[in-house]
């Protein structure tokens, strides 16, 4: 993804940190949408970066994945 500091660099980001994350803690998208109170389409669209997901949504993943926000808006680290 980007490392572009614009709405598209950023939602790629945070669509590539959410997978990760996710996956890391062995969630399915199902589990953490319910985890967190929010639609399991909304977390696919933030995973597949389509539309913008409002502040209070992108602070509702983070805390259900149990980092901070600006964990998500980070570019993962190319080993």
């Amino acid at each position: 993804m980007s490392n572009e500091l614009t709405v598209q660099g950023i939602m790629g980001h945070i669509s590539e940190n959410v997978k990760r994350l996710r996956r890391k803690l062995g969630l399915t998208q199902e589990e953490l949408a319910e985890r967190i109170g929010v639609s399991f389409p909304r977390i696919s669209d933030i995973e597949n970066a389509k539309g913008q997901p409002r502040i209070d949504t992108i602070e509702k993943v983070a805390h259900g994945l149990g980092v901070s926000v600006m964990e998500l808006i980070r570019p993962t680290k190319k080993k």
